[in-house]
């Protein structure tokens, strides 16, 4: 049995993967909650699913936590930074399923990998901005990285059984998100309940804003590079309207291989957990008769903007993708706040890509100093707005 530890288990990825757990009672036993501050949820997952420990970013959400279980249930309560440190490097844990959102996100990937674990990675920034870092880890044998992302789950399975030298390139596929074939001048003003509706996926506010520029895409370019080790030439990217094809890895003798199934991120997470081996009742599986319509175009203006940024990253600078993620994440955030239009995220992206240089990075508190700064100056930027 697999002792799960989930950091951000109160998201929609620890939601969901949550459920698959709990179809799986035989299989997997939950170790460790994390969450930021939703207090009130976690206390009914520890209801739930009774775990050791359960640990709170925020102080007082943990002792509001602490009240609500007093005498009811064993968990120990943890709270801040310094625990997440300590359950990241549990070397009890089986698999540490990286959830959160944000930065934060990094130094738990670190952590786990030095430490040997088995990392299950939702969380794009670890890849994004700290990529190096990260596979520096996985370089020197220490612990082991599955990827959670449903196109980068697709692409780790499709070259398992690939021999490397076939391999032409990777094809990452986006849905187009809620503006698919809109222009501009079409969507500069579009409002947050637009933003947010996702014609496919049920995900978090800023994974679906993120969607809607398609920097979820140039995210994901950057995630590629590192997690297969190809080149910006190596990636590409196709709009896939249905989300049924979840990547796609192209051979030198010009066939492809598909990865097909359903729209669900509860087989890509459930693979994650289970690997090497395969979950058999996560859901229903999909008939062939069901898929008749499948298609694919090219990337159009302007949702180009984000990818080009991304290829400059791969090919220059991949340090240069601390300040892609930092800038825009104060973007979303202030968007999401109503601060600026939905028009702006990409011109401020593009303001710091031209303004920062990332230069000394040399380690994980670089990283993390540095995106701190970034953050601070593009805010000061918006506020000029």
């Amino acid at each position: 049995m697999k002792k799960i530890a989930i950091l951000g288990s109160t998201g929609s990825i620890g939601r969901q993967a949550l459920a698959v757990i709990d179809k799986n009672r035989d299989r997997f036993q939950v170790s460790v909650l994390a969450a930021n501050s939703n207090a009130g949820l976690l206390y009914r997952q520890i209801k739930r699913f009774r775990p050791e420990r359960a640990v709170m970013f925020q102080e007082q959400a943990a002792d509001n936590l602490r009240k609500m279980i007093k005498g009811k249930m064993k968990t120990e309560i943890l709270s801040g930074s310094r625990a997440i440190d300590m359950i990241s490097s549990d070397k009890d844990i089986d698999v540490l399923l990286v959830a959160v959102t944000g930065i934060s996100g990094l130094v738990s990937v670190i952590n786990a990998l030095r430490n040997g674990l088995c990392v299950a990675l939702a969380n794009k920034e670890s890849l994004v901005a700290g990529g190096r870092f990260v596979m520096e880890q996985i370089s020197k044998g220490r612990g082991m990285l599955i990827p959670v992302d449903s196109e980068h789950s697709a692409i780790f399975q499709l070259i398992a059984g690939a021999d490397k030298k076939s391999i032409s390139n990777v094809i990452l596929t986006g849905t187009g998100g809620p503006f698919r074939g809109k222009s501009f001048e079409q969507i500069k003003d579009a409002t947050i309940a637009q933003v947010l509706r996702h014609p496919r996926w049920n995900m978090g506010k800023k994974v679906s804003v993120d969607s809607a520029t398609m920097v979820n895409k140039a995210f994901e370019m950057i995630e590629a590079r590192w997690l297969f080790g190809l080149g910006a030439d190596d990636i590409k990217v196709v709009i896939h309207p249905q989300a049924l094809v979840h990547s796609l890895v192209q051979l030198r003798d010009g066939s492809y291989l598909a990865h097909i199934g359903p729209t669900d991120m509860r087989i890509p997470i459930g693979y994650a957990l289970s690997y090497p081996e395969r979950l058999g009742n996560i859901m229903k599986t999909a008939q062939l008769s069901e898929l008749e319509d499948i298609s694919f175009e090219k990337v159009r203006p302007p949702f180009d903007r984000p990818l080009r940024i991304a290829r400059r990253i791969i090919e220059q600078d991949n340090d240069m993708g601390i300040v892609f993620n930092a800038a825009d994440e104060v973007a979303v955030e202030s968007f999401l706040e109503g601060r600026i239009s939905f028009g702006d995220i990409n011109r401020i992206v593009e303001y710091a890509m031209k303004h920062f240089r990332a230069s000394g990075i040399r380690t994980v508190s670089d990283v993390t100093e540095f995106d701190l700064e970034v953050k601070r100056l593009i805010k000061k930027h918006i506020e000029r707005f």
